[in-house]
């Protein structure tokens, strides 16, 4: 047997799997057989990844249709009992409707007077109860429609029967009839003063068939209702403004939306209410009226209905009053905008309870939530826009009320307190080096009150500015006329301007610009008053000084001078850094000693060029006597001889930054 070659070709795989194994060794070499084995065993993978690719892609279709099998049972088992029960349903409905023909036969035409007789005299006696079941249930036209087949039922016997509705059941079955019609216009007359649009219409619906009114009647009726329900929530107990105005304001526009909502032609269409007559006419041989209650009647008595004559059966709603038009409608809103504008005057008793201005702002924002809410038309614009300004003039009134009363309590208040600190300042003279400023309750007063009457002046307009101005005229004069020329006053006056100026006026400059200026003017006149008083102190205190000197032996100025430098520093300290510069006013008006006296006064005071000896020693006293330095500062032009001022600073008083 001949041996295979080497580089011969290996087998196919197809005859490969068809020869046995015994064949293939002894037919292929070994690298024939491996390589044979390689190509088979790619194979075999490509196969077995396209298998896997395969079903994978098959499992995910396969999902999908597994889980809409799934939803369209659910479905199928849904939709068969939802077919379970309405054919439940239509048998049950079936069977009631079979029963209720058999118990209602077709109305027949009486066979006799004496037939209909029965049937009327039977239906009046029924007609109360009727009315009753049906406003128990809230059914108003149903219970109008009770009362109007029992008088028509009575007004047949009094015409055919005179004899029967004199019989005792008779009367007091007319009796209680008159009974239930007074008691579904009551409660017609209290849907129409507070109710939902379709509480209004049916209400309306109910007057028109029970009194047999027109729809213009209705409208007015329906205003009317509206009027007392207002007067109700103006005459009620007040616990809060607030809630009240929200309510007369609620009252108002719904009143006005709901007007044209159920009496006002739409478009080419009649008005809901007229529509809703219209459906409730004659229809063939009864009228749609009768048959909107006729389920009411007894099944049992339905033979002797059967009997009832055609006035009875054809009962129906007038129709031939015309309905109002749109101008007509406007016309009304218009008519009942004045009137609510006139028993708007109570609501000013409602706001004498709001007590300060943050009660009069909410109720403003609820008048103006509740009035936009339902502004859903034009129509509504014009009497809404007339209401909004009669309740806005009230609170406008109100508010200016409370600005008034807030700021002549404050007039009064600051008055007092400027009163109580006068006596403090008077009671004796403060520390030369106080630890720490006075309390201005007055200034404190002010900063709290008149800045809240600004804000509210800026909300109000002109309504709060008036007052304001008026009362910071007015807390001028009372700071004016408490001026005293007494050194303790004026230095607490001053500081109470000056505080005020800097804290309270700053925040009124919106409000009234004139403050700032009035206490700029006052504040000026002030320290002049002020200015000459310290320097009459300060000159009788150097009429006052000993002759012998009392001050170290380094001071070159005379004890009058000295005494009135000490004078005029204690008084600018007691007042502090808002002090002015009184030494100018008293170099002015004090007649110096000597040449020395007036060179240093004249340096001290005006800066003027000296000689060093001079400039030392007014160096020496300005450090002495610390305030000029503090509030004006050594003059530029002159420099103090170093080694005095430092002599002097170590031994000066220690005086704390005012």
């Amino acid at each position: 047997m001949t041996a295979p070659r080497a580089d011969a070709p290996g087998p196919s795989v197809p005859d490969a799997l068809r020869t046995d194994a015994d064949t293939l060794f002894a037919q292929h070499s070994i690298g024939q057989l491996d390589t044979f084995a390689s190509t088979l065993g790619r194979l075999a993978d490509d196969k077995q990844r396209a298998a896997r690719a395969l079903v994978g892609g098959r499992y995910e279709a396969l999902l999908d249709v597994a889980h809409t099998v799934v939803h369209m049972n659910t479905s199928l088992t849904t939709l068969r009992g939802t077919l379970t029960t309405l054919h439940a349903d239509i048998e049950r409905h079936s069977a009631h409707s079979a029963e209720r023909a058999a118990a209602l036969p077709a109305r027949r035409r009486p066979a006799c007077p004496a037939q209909a007789t029965r049937a009327c005299a039977l239906l009046l006696l029924d007609a109360p109860l009727l009315a009753e079941v049906a406003l128990q249930h809230g059914a108003l036209l149903q219970a109008a429609w009770g009362v109007c087949v029992g008088r028509a039922a009575h007004a047949h016997l009094a015409q055919h029967a005179p004899e029967v509705p004199d019989l005792p059941e008779t009367q007091s079955a007319h009796a209680a009839l008159l009974q239930s019609a007074a008691e579904v216009t009551a409660c017609a007359d209290a849907r129409l003063a507070d109710a939902p649009a379709g509480g209004i219409l049916a209400s309306s619906a109910a007057l028109v068939v029970l009194r047999a009114a027109t729809p213009t009647e209705a409208l007015a009726r329906f205003h009317q209702q509206r009027t007392a329900h207002l007067r109700t929530l103006l005459r009620a107990p007040v616990h809060d403004a607030r809630d009240t105005v929200q309510a007369v304001a609620a009252c108002v526009a719904t009143t006005l939306a709901h007007t044209h909502a159920v009496f006002a032609p739409r478009g080419d269409r009649g008005s809901a209410l007229h529509t809703t007559l219209e459906a409730l006419g004659e229809q063939g041989a009864t009228s749609r009226l009768y048959a909107l209650g006729a389920p009411l009647l007894a099944p049992r008595a339905a033979d002797a209905y059967a009997h009832l004559p055609d006035v009875v059966v054809r009962v129906a709603p007038p129709n031939d009053a015309a309905c109002p038009t749109a101008t007509d409608v406007d016309a009304a809103c218009a008519a009942w905008s004045e009137q609510v504008a006139s028993e708007l005057a109570t609501l000013s008793t409602v706001l004498d309870t709001a007590g300060d201005l943050d009660a009069i702002a909410a109720c403003r924002t609820a008048l103006r939530t509740a009035v936009h809410a339902d502004r859903t038309r034009a129509p509504l614009d014009a009497p809404l826009d007339t209401f909004e300004a009669h309740v806005a003039a009230l609170l406008d009134a109100r508010a200016m009320q409370l600005v008034e009363q807030l700021l002549r309590t404050t007039v009064e208040a600051f008055a007092d307190a400027v009163r109580t600190g006068l006596e403090a300042a008077a009671r004796g003279p403060p520390p030369v080096f106080p630890p720490a400023p006075a309390p201005l309750d007055a200034a404190a007063l002010l900063e709290t009150r008149l800045v809240r009457a600004a804000r509210h002046a800026e909300a109000y307009g002109s309504v709060a500015a008036e007052p304001l101005a008026k009362t910071c005229d007015a807390l001028v004069a009372r700071l004016s006329d408490a001026a005293r020329d007494d050194a303790p006053s004026l230095v607490y006056l001053l500081r109470l301007c000056a505080r005020l100026q800097t804290v309270v006026a700053p925040r009124l400059q919106a409000s009234d610009a004139t403050w700032s200026a009035r206490l700029s003017e006052l504040y000026a006149a002030l320290e002049a008053r002020w200015t000459g008083v310290v320097v009459d102190a300060a000159c009788d205190a150097a009429r006052k000084a000993p002759a012998s000197p009392r001050v170290p032996s380094s001071t070159v100025v005379s004890e009058a001078l000295y005494a009135a430098l000490r004078t005029l520093s204690v008084a600018q300290l007691q007042l502090g850094s808002e002090a002015p510069d009184p030494l100018p006013a008293f170099s002015a008006t004090w007649t110096p000693q000597g040449a020395r006296d007036a060179a240093v006064l004249a340096h001290l005071s005006r800066g003027a060029p000296a000689a060093p000896e001079i400039a030392a020693e007014a160096a020496r006293l300005r450090l002495a006597w610390v305030p000029w330095t503090l509030a004006h500062g050594v003059p530029a032009h002159t420099e103090a001889a170093t080694p005095p001022a430092v002599r002097v600073a170590r031994v000066a008083p220690r005086v704390p930054f005012l």
